[in-house]
């Protein structure tokens, strides 16, 4: 099997997009644990544009390297899908692929899939994005991006495109460094589409459905496991007829002085008006989480407040519903799970949030800016002390 670090393939639910969110600082770090800890550069690296090839996966030797792709659609009629492609050399063997796919239907069914690829057995395109993952493909970029999903146990499919209604967007470069000199260690992301049109077909039953709807999609890349740097994550997209408000926060774990990362963004149309790296966030409304029993407590309201010299973003976003709990020790088999719930519990929670905030950009009118979004939630990782 290995050292103990790589006897998992990985840590599927633990990543930004995708990704995980809430922190577990419960039994607080002492004094001393904070004095010793690592510094954290926040994102930096310098331009915001992203080039079709800036996704292309670039394979690092180190042993906990995982390179992801993220997509989110919400879709017409009540249909929402998510699929993450993951390369990663956690586990045994180096270059591993996989491919997670949830599909849930109008009528709340969640259906998933997730097999696992040897590095022998999905392909890529050195010189444009194009990966394969048995039936599973995703390519594209940067204007437009084509996802297709089969699940593997051939009871569902889905083919959509999603074309940016945003450009393609990387945060100050997209590049955050963890600790430095010989321990240095590195994650970045780039917004494919922050907000994106999504057309395309759902075959379920036999039965295809055209779709469309508001999509979002993301690229990560990292040189360490994900719960060695997020212990908890809070996410949230909404997409209304003016204005789209797209955030992302991690908090690290103590190696790194619970350091909150962060963006935000923030447009009218298609036109980038608000960025913020250095926002407050405040959970509040915490509820136990009555599916899995590892003790979280989710929030379900969130204020917000972010200033600069560009202006001022302030707002509260309150959960009305929990659509999913996705528990990813119960989708691992058992050789699996034994292995990673010493290190982590990945859950994910998926809710549907009401939200309103005032825009007030320096030198012009406050907007108001309010509607529900079901891409909102958290995550756990829980990383074991």
């Amino acid at each position: 099997m290995g050292p103990p670090m790589r006897g998992f393939r990985d840590i599927r639910a633990v990543t930004l997009g995708m990704a995980v969110a809430a922190l577990v600082c419960g039994a607080g770090a002492g004094a001393g644990a904070l004095a010793s800890s690592k510094p954290v550069k926040t994102f930096h690296g310098g331009s915001s544009a992203v080039a079709a090839t800036a996704v292309v996966p670039r394979f690092d030797p180190k042993d906990e390297y995982m390179e992801t792709w993220t997509y989110n659609a919400w879709l017409d009629g009540g249909w929402t899908a998510t699929v993450r492609f993951v390369v990663t050399n956690l586990g045994p063997g180096e270059k591993n692929g996989t491919c997670e796919a949830r599909l849930t239907t109008p009528d709340g069914r969640v259906l998933r899939s997730h097999p696992n690829f040897k590095k022998d057995e999905w392909i890529y395109s050195e010189h444009e994005f194009s990966l394969k993952m048995g039936e599973n493909l995703a390519g594209g970029g940067p204007t437009s991006w084509l996802v297709k999903v089969v699940g593997e146990d051939g009871d569902f499919s889905f083919s959509l495109t999603f074309t940016n209604l945003i450009a393609a967007w990387s945060p100050r470069g997209g590049d955050v460094t963890f600790g430095d000199g010989g321990d240095e260690e590195t994650y970045h992301l780039d917004i494919m589409a922050p907000r994106a049109a999504v057309t395309g077909k759902v075959t379920l039953g036999g039965s295809t459905t055209a779709v469309k709807g508001n999509g979002y999609a993301h690229h990560d890349r990292a040189t360490l496991a994900s719960y060695k740097y997020a212990l908890t994550w809070d996410r949230f997209r909404a997409y209304g007829p003016t204005h789209s408000v797209v955030y992302l926060q991690f908090i690290t774990p103590s190696k790194y002085a619970f350091r909150a990362v962060r963006w935000l963004l923030v447009a009218e149309g298609s036109k980038v008006v608000f960025t913020d790296f250095g926002y407050a966030l405040a959970r509040s409304d915490k509820r136990p989480d009555t599916v899995t029993s590892y003790g979280y407590k989710p929030p379900w309201a969130w204020d917000l407040e972010a200033t600069n010299p560009k202006g001022k973003l302030t707002g509260h976003v309150t959960a009305k519903a929990m659509l999913v709990v996705n528990d990813f020790l119960k989708e691992m088999n058992p050789l699996e799970r034994a292995v990673v719930k010493g290190f982590a519990k990945p859950v994910i929670y998926d809710q549907r949030c009401d939200y309103d905030f005032t825009l007030e950009p320096a030198g012009g009118t406050p907007v108001k800016i309010a509607g529900s979004t079901d891409g909102c939630g958290s995550s756990f990782t829980n990383r074991m002390k």
